[in-house]
């Protein structure tokens, strides 16, 4: 019932403030939902990974499966929004950290580690 209370009032908000308010409100409101909807939904994976976490090394066991590779692009789009994944989550972190330290294809595949990322093209999330 809160989430469709926040995205009422969400879209309330943006429909009446597209020609009152500046760009620069509209990306903050817009990051603030990212934020938002990131935070939600990673405090449930946190719980749903906690009984997990002593039985193996990553999300699932002492093996890597989809599971891991899911978790690396959802916790560098967080980091990227901003929100604070190694005080929030530390169950999350502690398993993306492991995933960057000992899993090759994982660094391999970061954003980074590709032959045409560029930096300065790299999205500014206060402008959306």
């Amino acid at each position: 019932m809160a989430v469709m209370q926040f995205a009422a009032d969400f879209a309330l908000k943006e429909s009446s403030s597209s020609a009152s308010t500046s760009k620069s409100d509209q990306a903050q409101l817009a990051l603030a939902w990212s934020r938002h909807w990131i935070t939600t939904k990673f405090a449930r994976l946190e719980t749903i990974l906690e009984p997990l976490s002593t039985t193996g090394k990553y999300c699932v066991g002492d093996r890597l499966t989809l599971a891991d590779l899911c978790l690396v692009p959802q916790v560098y789009n967080a980091l990227h929004y901003g929100v604070d994944v190694e005080g929030q989550f530390p169950l999350i972190n502690k398993l993306y950290n492991k995933l960057l330290a000992e899993e090759e294809c994982i660094r391999l595949g970061r954003p980074e580690a590709q032959p045409d990322w560029d930096p300065q093209r790299e999205r500014d999330v206060s402008g959306f």
